[in-house]
């Protein structure tokens, strides 16, 4: 029988109408699962089995009452579900075809009327309960129960609200009692095992883990209770059942997610949405974040690998995005800009998403989350909602597991919630080899997952290089992030070339051999080209290739090409790369590689050897760089401005400003009613459709100044800074954003200005007045007895220049100068480093100028 007809093989013993479920009454019968009546709701799966078979008991507690203890049956009905939707990224893209049965149990109990309804899929089954109550309620527990033989494996971790804890396994007998997270693997042969997860969650309901005890797993929900004001509908509960390859290769998690809508307005995801690599400074330098011309490098490394994509961490500056933006646009590079949760809560903070949009940012990654309550899924709706309405990528970290938002919300391009590669940099702990392998059949078989992998330079790294390569085909997400420097990839140029050749997408997954407590031999197929990746975990294996599960028979494997990478021996580094390329021939069913502990390899076949498929990408121009430093304009003293537009350009302008003219050679814009006189605004012109064939550009608009404009309030038109951010309203501190203490001089605290070290500059846009610029400069007490050069200048040329090993007060007349830029700069003056307080500086115009802005004349 095959499997399509197995999942429709349904029998049914039940009379319809009410009744009251007698003692062992059964429900619903299949070849592989049961459901019945005796003392409780209880399914059970693989009814055959010569073992104590997995049980499943059903129910809730609401403040009403206990549901799932001695329900009456109403009615059951079935219907077959027929849907597609079409995965932009993940083990198969392309379209999918989703075909389940769905029984619907309508029950009595307790005077509360509530439903279960049961999916049955090819590669398991998935319930979810149903509350359809008039009046408000309170859902205060759920007593879903799974019992798990005592001989099974289990696979699982630790629970915590950010799923980062390492993966153990354990016999079910051994499993000490507490909470767990999701997913979780039962495992025991070749074809009885089941995976436990979620999906298709919303805001009206918070997640949940498990809580294992006297040999079951109860799903506990991580809210003391919900309050429902009339009807509730829980999650999927998931289970992926068969053999671990059935496992592997599901997508049945997000094939019971709700699909994508695109509302009206909004872009089309496959518009905005574009998978592959990206290159990411972070992990090799926690503070690169702060720096353009870093940036900038790992745009050059990106664009020299044929990657798409670079994240840019904590620390960057609204001052330079745009400039950056603009530089990887000319590499067909998409910039991605890092952001805590809380920075974007609440209505305020989320319209910052549309600020970063503006610039020409592709997407952003939002991290600490750390909270499956229903609150934060609300913020996660929030968030998914305005990135879906202007366009932009995710990536969550510090976050929760994927329960089908890559089908919901396409533009979710990956999670963390793994112990990944940045567990090296916090901890300075190695992540095992089985600790990897595990996820394999875990975590990344619920969604894509951000582990940023292939970290060569890893402190105490205990994987081989053949293994850290590996996992950049063995784990799949949106977009991977690739950990390690440039500098480190470009020394083994073997990972760097084959890094190089990585397909943006994946046809097809399928996994070869292997279990969590041994090895994942995984193979993923673009085009022509399979990508066979082993990540081996604590013990030497010999694993057979058994490349008939993806190749047929009749394919004669002497005509491909294929290629081994391979440690060499030592298998670590030691001063010198360890990677080894081979060619492959005549690959037989019975051919085995061995595989040392913590080791790996990778094996690339080409089925049409002449194509061109999968060739190594390679800039599709020739580099001619020209200025990206953006424009300066002012608009007038009503807020109106036009500027210079090519025919081909789209203008993006920022939020609030409105287009009100526009011809081929200029737009003409104006300023919201509640534009800040003195602050600087970034109109973003764009040319180009593709997102790796645009070309951008920006002009920055200057609002007029008022009568006193606080210079650490504002827009800078550029700044830089040699130990992290330029600080706002605290002293420089160390390299990370907002590290500093109270400004401070000579023992005296100020409650503003700007936080610098003695090697900076800060631009700040004029306006065509006379002002005279106020300031309080001196050396911070967090760096005493040090000195520092002080140098103000107006267009480049110098109007005041010190050395200052205290504190000066500066009152500077700076005469009408049509628009130009003001620049405050400090430059070392000694071997300590010195930080620099601007306290309160500010512009003051002339008293005789009679320009007034809108908001002053209100």
């Amino acid at each position: 029988m095959s499997t399509q007809q197995r999942c429709f093989n349904v029998n049914f013993e039940v009379t319809m109408g009410s009744s009251s479920l007698t003692q062992s009454q059964r429900l619903i019968q299949t070849d592989r699962w049961e459901l019945s009546c005796d003392t409780r709701l209880r399914l059970r799966l693989f009814p055959d089995s010569a073992h104590r078979q997995t049980e499943i008991t059903f129910g809730l507690t609401t403040d009403t009452g206990t549901i799932g203890l001695a329900p009456s049956l109403v009615e059951t009905t079935l219907r077959e579900v027929n849907e597609q939707y079409t995965a932009l990224f993940g083990k198969k893209t392309g379209n999918h075809c989703v075909r389940h049965l769905e029984h619907c149990l309508f029950f009595e109990e307790n005077g509360i009327e509530w439903h279960l309804y049961l999916r049955e899929c090819d590669d398991g089954l998935a319930f979810r309960y149903e509350l359809p109550s008039s009046t408000p309620f309170k859902i205060l527990k759920e007593n879903t129960q799974i019992y798990c033989p005592t001989a099974a494996k289990v696979c699982t971790l630790p629970y915590t609200t950010w799923y980062e804890e390492a993966r153990i396994i354990h016999t079910a007998g051994e499993l000490p009692p507490g909470n767990y997270g999701l997913p979780t693997l039962i495992y025991s042969d070749a074809e009885q095992n089941y995976l436990i997860s979620e999906s298709d969650i919303d805001s009206g309901n918070c997640g949940a883990y498990l809580t294992w005890t006297e040999g079951y797993f109860t799903f506990t929900l991580a809210d003391e209770q919900i309050s429902v004001d009339s009807h509730f509908t829980s999650p999927w509960r998931v289970l992926i059942v068969g053999s671990l390859t059935s496992i592997v290769e599901s997508t049945l998690v997000d094939d019971l997610a709700r699909a994508h809508i695109t509302k009206a307005a909004e872009p089309d995801p496959i518009s905005y949405v574009l998978p592959g690599h990206a290159a990411w400074s972070w992990w090799s330098s926690q503070y690169s974040g702060a720096y353009l011309e870093t940036q900038k490098s790992f745009v050059d490394f990106a664009y020299e690998q044929g990657w798409h994509h670079v994240l840019v961490d904590c620390g960057w500056d609204a001052a330079w995005v745009p400039e950056l933006v603009a530089y990887a646009s000319q590499r067909n590079v998409c910039i991605h800009l890092w952001s805590s949760w809380s920075d974007l809560d609440g209505p305020e903070n989320i319209n910052k998403l549309a600020l970063w949009h503006s610039w020409g940012v592709c997407g952003v990654k939002i991290d600490f989350m750390e909270s499956e309550s229903r609150e934060r899924y609300q913020w996660y709706e929030s968030i998914l909602s305005e990135t879906a309405r202007l366009g932009l990528m995710v990536n969550f970290h510090g976050s929760v597991i994927p329960r089908g938002w890559a089908r919901t919300y396409p533009q979710v391009i990956g999670y963390e919630a793994i112990r990944g590669a940045e567990y090296y940099v916090f901890y300075k702990e190695p992540l095992t080899s089985v600790h990897n392998v595990c996820q394999v059949f875990t975590r990344n078989v619920v969604g894509s997952m951000d582990y940023t992998p292939v970290t060569f330079s890893a402190p105490n790294r205990t994987t081989s290089n053949a293994h850290e390569l590996a996992l950049s085909i063995a784990f799949e997400c949106g977009i991977t992030h690739f950990a390690d420097s440039p500098d480190s990839y470009r020394f083994h140029p073997v990972a760097k070339e084959l890094l190089k050749s990585l397909p943006d997408t994946w046809d097809e997954t399928t996994l070869l051999g292997g279990t969590p407590d041994s090895y994942a031999l995984i193979a993923r197929r673009s085009d022509s080209k399979w990508f066979i990746a082993c990540i081996n975990g604590q013990n030497d294996s010999r694993v057979p290739l058994n490349l008939s599960k993806i190749i047929q028979t009749d394919h004669d494997l002497r005509s491909a090409e294929s290629t081994l990478v391979r440690d060499s021996a030592p298998s670590k580094d030691q001063g010198k790369s360890s990677l080894v390329v081979e060619s492959l021939s005549q690959i037989r069913e019975d051919t085995f590689i061995d595989v040392p502990r913590d080791g790996g390899f990778i094996i690339v076949v080409d089925l049409e050897r002449d194509s061109l498929h999968g060739i190594p990408p390679e800039a599709s121009h020739p580099l001619i760089p020209t200025s990206v430093r953006p424009g300066l304009a002012q608009a007038d003293y009503s807020g109106k401005v036009t500027l210079p537009c090519k025919p081909e350009e789209i203008c993006r302008p920022a939020p609030g400003w409105k287009i009100i003219a526009r011809s081929e050679t200029e737009v003409s814009l104006q300023a919201p009613e509640n534009g800040i006189p003195g602050d600087l605004f970034t109109m973003t012109f764009i040319q180009g459709d593709r997102l790796t064939d645009r070309r951008i550009r920006h002009t920055k608009v200057l609002l007029p100044h008022g009568s006193l404009t606080n210079l650490h309030e504002t827009t800078f038109f550029a700044c830089a800074n040699s130990n992290g951010p330029v600080e706002r309203d605290q002293s420089n501190g160390g390299g990370d954003p907002n590290d500093g203490s109270k400004l401070t001089i000579n023992n005296v605290p100020y409650s503003y200005g700007l936080g610098v070290s003695d090697q900076s500059f800060v631009e700040i846009a004029l306006s065509q007045d006379e002002f005279t610029f106020t300031c309080l400069v001196g050396i911070d007490d967090e760096t005493p007895n040090t000195s520092a050069q002080i140098r103000i200048s107006v267009d480049g040329k110098s109007v005041f220049q010190k050395t200052i090993e205290s504190k000066e007060l500066l009152d500077i007349c700076l005469p009408n100068l049509r628009g130009e830029i003001l620049r405050l700069e400090t430059q070392q003056n000694s071997d300590r480093e010195a930080h620099i307080d601007w306290v309160n500086p500010r512009l003051i115009r002339a008293a005789h100028t009679h320009h007034t802005t809108p908001q002053e004349r209100n």
